[in-house]
Formats: C-alpha cells, sequence, structure tokens
C-alpha cells in the first residue's frame, strides 16, 4: 500500500554548514601545482579604480595566482588572473564600470612568464560593427588603455596567449578566470542590478581532465554549493547583467518565475530591446561569448535556483573529487539524501525569497483534480541499461511496475484548475521531479534538498514512497516535468514528458495539437566532441509516418529535453522549406500582433525551452520535419539526423 512520505525537515542552516559535501581526504594531484596567492572570489558588486570628474583610473596586474571553485577549504587549481595593482587578484576579473561617456585610463601590466592578448579594453560601436583588437603585451611589459566609453551595455575583456586561434571567445585552460565584466550604464537605468560572470575550466593539455572531458564552470568564481546565495523579498524587481564568457553555449533557466530578457549581445555588442519587444522567459540560451541582461520579480517566498539546463555544467560531476574518482558519479543507488548538495556542481546559482511583510489571506479552493503518476523502472531497456518512465494512471488499477512509456504521460491540466499530483516513486532510487516553467510553490519546485523555506525543505522521494504535489496553473501553454539533480543519467533513460495547460473549455485534440518531444536517445550518448547519435522524436529515432490535411491549420508543440544536445529543427517540402508562424515561447503566448509567417527553420534550440507554431499545409504532398543534432561551438549540424515523414492529403 503506498503511502505519502513524511516531509523531511531540514533546516536552510544545515544546508549552508554542509557546503563542504564530504569528508574524503581531498586529491589535488591532478591539478595544475601552484605556490601563487590565493585568489578572491569576485562577487561583482564593487566596481574597481578610481573614478572621478568623469575619468576612471585603474592599474590592472596579470599574475599567477590559485583559484578556488569549491571555497578556500578546497582544492586550489594554478591560474592566471587580474588583480588592482597591489591587491589581491580575484576570479573573475575586477569588474570595471562606468556611466556612460566616462574616459577610462586603464594601464595592464603582464606579471606572467609569457605574452599575451588582451582583448575588450576598448569603446564598442553601437552596431557592433569594429570587432574587438587583440593587443599584444609582452612579459613583464606595461600597456595603457585610454578610451571613451560612447555605448552603453553588457561587455567583458579578457586575456589569452598569443597563439590563441579564437579571437572572440576565452580558452578553457589556465587564462579561464582572466577574464571580467565591462559595464557602460546608461544614463537613467537604476544600477540595482547584479553582474554574473559565467567561466569554464577544462584543464591543461594533455592532463587526465582533459583526456577525460572533465570540466569544472562556475558563477563569479564560485561552482555549486559554493556559489553566493541571492537573497530577495516578494515583489522586489531584480536585474540580472549575465556574461557567458567561455568557450560553451548554454541554456540559462529560471526556476519558478519568468524573466524578461532587456538585452542579448557578445563581447563586441549590445541589443537592447524595447520593452514591448522583450522576449519572457524560463529558459534562454547564451551562445559562446554571449551576454544577456535580464529583469524578474519574484512572486512566492521560498528557495529557488538559477542555473544552466545542460548537465554538464550542472551536475555532480563537475566537483573535483570527480576528476580523478568516477565512482563517485552515476551512483544512483548511493544518492545522497540532501540531493542538491551532492548531485549538482557548476552553473547554479541558489535564491532566496522572503515573504513580503503584509501576505494576503487566501480563500478556501475547491477541490482538487486528482491524478497518480508513477516512476517506473524496466531493466535492459538500453541495451544493459536500464529505461525509466512516468505512466499515469487510467483507471482503478495502478500500471504494472515495469511498464515504461517514452516519453513519459503527458499531463494535461487547465488553466486556474487545481490539480494534485501524487508521484509514485517506483525506481530503485530516489527521485526529485521539477514542473518546468510552471509557476508553483517552492516546496514543490522539485530541487530535493533545496525547495521549500528553512524548516520545511523538500525531501527526495526515496524508493518505494510517494510526493504529493499541488499547483494551480495560471496560464495556458506547453511546459515540460522531468527529473531533477539527476545521480545518474535518469534523464535521457526516459524520466521526461509533456506537460500541457489548455485554456478552461478548451480540449486536447491529438488531430490537431502535434507533439514533438526532441531528446537524446538514451544514456551512454557519445561525450561532446564526438558524433552525436540521432536523436529521439516522441521516444524514437525512427518516428512513424504523420499524417496531416491540407488547409487545416495544427499547432505544433516543440519540446527540448535532452540532456546536453542541442539542435536543428526544420520542416520542408523537397529543398523548400515551410513557413508556419511562432505562438508560444516557453509556455508563454506571443502578441498576436508580434506573429508572423517565417521559414520553418529554428536554429542551435537547447535543451529545456518549449516552442508553438501554428502551421497550415497548403497543398497535398511530402513533407519532412528533420531534426538534426549540432555540434558547439559554431552550431553546425554534425551526426545523423532524425526525420518525421509527413504525409499531407487532401480534405
Amino acid at each position: 500500500m503506498w503511502v505519502p512520505r513524511v516531509a523531511l525537515l531540514i533546516g536552510l542552516a544545515a544546508i549552508t554548514s554542509a557546503r563542504g559535501l564530504s569528508t574524503r581526504a581531498r586529491d589535488c594531484s591532478q591539478l595544475p601545482a601552484s605556490n601563487a596567492p590565493a585568489a578572491q572570489s569576485n562577487d561583482n558588486r564593487t566596481p574597481a579604480g578610481t573614478l572621478k570628474n568623469g575619468v576612471l583610473t585603474l592599474r590592472l596586474e596579470l599574475q599567477h595566482a590559485r583559484w578556488y571553485p569549491e571555497g578556500e577549504t578546497g582544492c586550489g587549481i594554478g591560474m592566471y588572473a587580474f588583480g588592482e595593482e597591489g591587491k589581491a587578484a580575484q576570479t573573475p576579473a575586477p569588474l570595471i564600470r562606468v556611466p556612460v561617456g566616462a574616459e577610462l585610463r586603464v594601464s595592464v601590466r603582464n606579471n606572467i612568464d609569457l605574452p599575451i592578448q588582451l582583448r575588450g579594453l576598448q569603446d564598442r560601436a553601437r552596431d557592433g560593427a569594429v570587432d574587438v583588437e587583440p593587443v599584444e603585451i609582452a612579459a613583464g611589459a606595461t600597456r595603457e588603455f585610454v578610451f571613451r566609453a560612447t555605448t552603453p551595455g553588457t561587455f567583458y575583456y579578457y586575456a589569452t596567449g598569443v597563439l590563441a586561434t579564437n579571437p572572440r571567445f576565452v580558452p578553457a585552460a589556465q587564462f579561464s578566470q582572466a577574464v571580467g565584466a565591462l559595464v557602460v550604464d546608461a544614463p537613467g537605468i537604476p544600477l540595482r542590478d547584479r553582474v554574473f560572470v559565467m567561466t569554464r575550466w577544462r584543464g591543461p593539455p594533455n592532463s587526465a581532465a582533459r583526456r577525460r572531458a572533465w570540466e569544472l564552470t562556475a558563477f563569479n568564481g564560485r561552482s555549486w554549493p559554493h556559489t553566493e546565495r541571492i537573497s530577495a523579498t516578494v515583489g522586489d524587481t531584480l536585474r540580472w547583467r549575465v556574461i557567458a564568457a567561455n568557450n560553451d553555449g548554454h541554456m540559462m533557466h529560471l526556476h519558478g518565475f519568468y524573466f524578461n530578457v532587456e538585452s542579448r549581445g557578445h563581447v563586441n555588442v549590445d541589443s537592447v530591446f524595447a520593452s514591448a519587444e522583450q522576449p519572457l522567459r524560463v529558459t534562454e540560451g547564451l551562445a559562446p561569448g554571449g551576454t544577456m541582461a535580464i529583469r524578474w520579480i519574484p512572486e512566492r517566498a521560498g528557495n529557488w535556483i538559477f542555473h544552466c539546463h545542460l548537465m554538464r555544467h550542472m551536475s555532480a560531476a563537475q566537483r573535483i573529487d570527480r576528476m580523478v574518482d568516477t565512482t563517485l558519479h552515476g551512483n544512483p543507488a548511493g544518492a545522497h539524501a540532501s540531493h542538491a548538495l551532492h548531485q549538482m556542481a557548476g552553473l547554479v546559482l541558489g535564491i532566496n525569497v522572503q515573504p513580503a511583510a503584509a501576505t494576503r489571506a487566501t480563500s478556501a479552493a475547491p477541490a482538487p483534480r486528482a491524478l497518480r503518476l508513477f516512476a517506473n523502472q524496466r531493466e535492459r531497456v538500453f541495451g544493459a541499461h536500464p529505461g525509466y518512465g512516468f505512466v499515469l494512471q487510467e483507471g482503478q488499477q495502478p500500471p504494472a511496475r515495469d511498464s515504461v512509456r517514452l516519453p513519459g504521460a503527458p499531463l494535461i491540466l487547465t488553466r486556474g484548475e487545481r490539480v494534485q499530483i501524487t508521484v509514485f516513486n517506483r525506481l530503485n532510487h530516489s527521485l526529485a521531479v521539477h514542473w518546468h516553467g510552471i509557476e508553483v510553490d517552492s516546496y514543490v519546485d522539485g530541487v530535493a534538498g533545496w525547495s521549500g523555506a528553512p524548516g520545511r525543505i523538500a525531501p527526495p522521494i526515496a524508493a518505494g514512497d510517494s510526493f504529493v504535489v499541488g499547483f494551480t496553473p495560471p496560464r495556458a501553454g506547453t511546459f515540460i516535468y522531468h527529473v531533477h539533480n539527476e545521480a545518474a543519467e535518469e534523464l535521457p533513460s526516459g524520466l521526461y514528458g509533456a506537460l500541457i495547460v489548455l485554456e478552461p473549455g478548451a480540449h486536447f485534440d491529438p488531430a490537431i495539437d502535434r507533439l514533438f518531444i526532441i531528446s537524446e536517445p538514451g544514456p551512454g550518448n557519445p561525450p561532446i566532441g564526438q558524433m552525436p547519435f540521432p536523436p529521439f522524436i516522441n521516444g524514437s529515432a525512427t518516428p512513424p509516418t504523420m499524417e496531416l490535411v491540407a488547409g487545416r491549420t495544427y499547432r505544433l508543440r516543440f519540446i527540448i529535453i535532452s540532456a546536453d544536445d542541442a539542435y536543428r529543427i526544420e520542416l520542408r517540402q523537397g529543398d523548400v522549406v515551410e513557413q508556419w508562424r511562432k505562438v508560444a515561447h516557453d509556455g508563454a503566448d506571443i502578441p498576436v500582433g508580434s506573429t508572423r509567417l517565417v521559414p520553418a527553420l529554428v536554429r542551435g534550440v537547447g535543451t529545456g525551452s518549449t516552442f508553438d507554431f501554428a502551421f497550415t499545409p497548403a497543398s497535398p504532398g511530402d513533407l519532412t520535419l528533420e531534426v538534426d543534432p549540432l555540434g558547439p561551438p559554431g552550431g553546425q549540424p554534425i551526426g545523423k539526423p532524425t526525420k518525421v515523414p509527413i504525409g499531407v492529403r487532401a480534405r
């Protein structure tokens, strides 16, 4: 008999004090040795230099330093880092921030034993037509940069070795932390924002870390759970500048809330959106070297996270002890009870939202619609690996224990109608489920060991146990539910599904609503840089023919929920690309006046995104929906695509 589990109470103080994570002796032997002074973690709150009478004077030094991504008690990594003259180095580099029109006088001394190229200490053109120019600085030499900041925006500066072949992006080895934000403030814009610089380190060439494709990513110099905790109050307006100062793409996801994208850019240009044109997102992609400014308002109290949705950028595989001991990762049966601390690392920010001073009393709600969702497991679905799946109970009897759906059963809900979903865990290990894009209360958000509030933190769902999730969807759209902070490869093994919210009175019509859930084809997909396997579309690399009727308008709902891959999606007839109308993104409707017919092509779409398109086939014929896996960082198709044959018949 299934009995809902009594919630495990974990205090936030216990979470904070547990950041050391492990009593194991730290093995730093695979890291670059260094006797250099320790670098300070830079939270990008305090601008460097002296700003007086419209002139910023700043003296920087590039020096040998030790980087501590896992806190001062963790391993120190030999690194090159910038610091102000006479002060400790910082990771990332010191923040340069001035009002538009200010003059900058920045001297840079190269105190390392090889020449460098420096980029980014220059004015930007408003249209980005002028690229950042590399300036070589010999070992022991000093160069001065004098320019006036005429273009507001979010930019950055960085150093590389003189043999760097890609002038736009920061390399991932010893110069990975030699990058800093350069912010030029427009007049009249509030300065109460935060700057977050994302960096990536893969170890020196020929190291064990590089051979295993191991990497470590960080926010403002720290990897989760050692990243800064962000505090806010319900109703606050939060503005963040996010800089992907590294050579990889990212899919940045905010739990529980939507955010407006106010600007997007890269090292050379920052494009500001007009208020009416600002994209509304829960997940936004950043290309290598990309930047964005976002604004959001927390509407519910509790603990939340902002993170890169790529598994390789937020999983515990990034922890330094994993670099030398692979047995610490990929063991779901041994997953720790505090999932948030032990099964995530890298690009994760923790956010604590306090309730506002006055809270409104809630009226009694009608009885919720009750659903029973089972996480099942079947052995040897993917070769020697098990398959997992979410199966919705239909009728009086629970589904068979080894019944697996790939993808999971679609959950069809109604806007404004409260639902109560009891999740039963039939797996051999614990589980947490995230309701991606749905504006839920923190306790049921699905980050076990973090979601909730001090004194009431949500536990993982233990094997053989259950957890009750209740929420009222506030908007109609296409969303996702999926496993969160997994221990191994549960996501590509099937623990995901569509969550569709309809308007009151509407009905889901499979003849009109067509789902395309794009995912990786099971566990063990080749590492980044190798040819990926063809992706799954609706659980298959060889999907059956889909039939449409000419002249009828369809809603094509795309859900991208791979662990790491990005894709190119194209709908065509022969060599001619069809046209469709984008009507929603991340579950948020696009204003009718902003929609228009565009080529049926989406480039570089990454995990954690949903798209809805209205498509009307004009005439009978044969179409093909093709999904190509893409290779970073250029985003060119690699490997074999998966194709859905579509037959369009006459009415």
